[in-house]
C-alpha cells in the first residue's frame, strides 16, 4: 500500500513509494495517470531529499492545474532508478500521460518546479 503525504489539497494527489514491491503502483501513479506527475527519486538518508519534500508539496498546493506527487524511494525500488538512469538523488522528473517531459536533479526553489509543470502547455502545443 502507498504512502500518502500528509498534506493531502483537493487538487493534489502525493504518495510515497518505499517498498520493493510496489513498481506496479508506480506504473498506475506514473505511467498510467492523466495528471502532470512530478516523481522526486529520494533515499532516507539523503538530506537534500528531506528538504525537497515540503518543496515538492507547497508546489502541488500552488499548481495552476491538478498535479500528483509521487516519492520513489532508491534503495527499495533500485529498478526504477536504473531503469529511468537516475544518477544522482534528489531528481525530480515530470511525467505526463506515461511519457517523460523533464528532469532536474538537486533541490530547487519552488518557482523552478512550477515552471516544469507550467512549460508542460508549450510541450505538448
Amino acid at each position: 500500500m502507498t504512502k500518502e503525504f500528509p498534506l493531502m489539497t483537493e487538487t493534489t494527489d502525493c504518495f510515497q513509494l518505499d517498498r520493493g514491491d510496489q513498481r506496479h503502483e508506480f506504473d498506475r501513479l506514473v505511467l498510467e495517470s492523466d495528471l502532470p506527475v512530478l516523481v522526486e527519486f529520494y533515499a532516507d538518508w539523503c538530506p537534500p531529499c528531506r528538504f525537497l519534500h515540503p518543496v515538492l508539496q507547497h508546489v502541488a498546493e500552488q499548481a495552476n492545474r491538478p498535479l500528483r506527487v509521487v516519492k520513489v524511494n532508491v534503495d527499495r525500488l533500485p529498478d526504477l532508478a536504473i531503469h529511468y538512469n537516475i544518477r544522482g538523488i534528489p531528481t525530480v522528473v515530470l511525467f505526463y500521460r506515461g511519457r517523460e517531459i523533464s528532469r532536474t536533479l538537486g533541490v530547487k526553489p519552488p518557482a523552478e518546479y512550477l515552471a516544469m509543470v507550467d512549460s508542460l502547455e508549450n510541450t505538448l502545443t
